[in-house]
């Protein structure tokens, strides 16, 4: 039992990347939309978690999937204004995150 937990526990981890945000677009001056690479392909319509230290605060949101060809088939995800963290993401996004879990 103690096995099956702790690979459970550490795969996520196993799993975790960088992901480069290309474009960041301020929706209300509560919520802002960020956009990944689509090198990063990204599945849509999926629950992801993203922080901005590995080891930091680890956030869920949806995973948007491009709405016309001019998206360049890159996903993203919208950020509205819900704490602390939302707040200061809202005021300077970063040019990258980290994501666990598989693509």
């Amino acid at each position: 039992m103690l096995l099956i937990t702790s690979i459970h526990v550490i795969y996520p981890w196993i799993l975790l990347r960088r992901v480069a945000v290309v474009r960041s677009e301020r929706l209300t001056e509560r919520a802002i939309r960020i956009w990944f690479s689509p090198r990063e392909k990204i599945r849509p319509l999926y629950g992801l978690a993203i922080a901005d230290t590995p080891l930091g605060e680890w956030h869920a949101f949806a995973a948007i999937p491009p709405l016309d060809d001019g998206d360049e088939g890159s996903t993203s995800c919208i950020i509205a204004n819900a704490g602390d963290w939302t707040v200061k993401l809202n005021e300077s996004p970063a040019p990258h995150y980290y994501m666990r879990g598989r693509r």
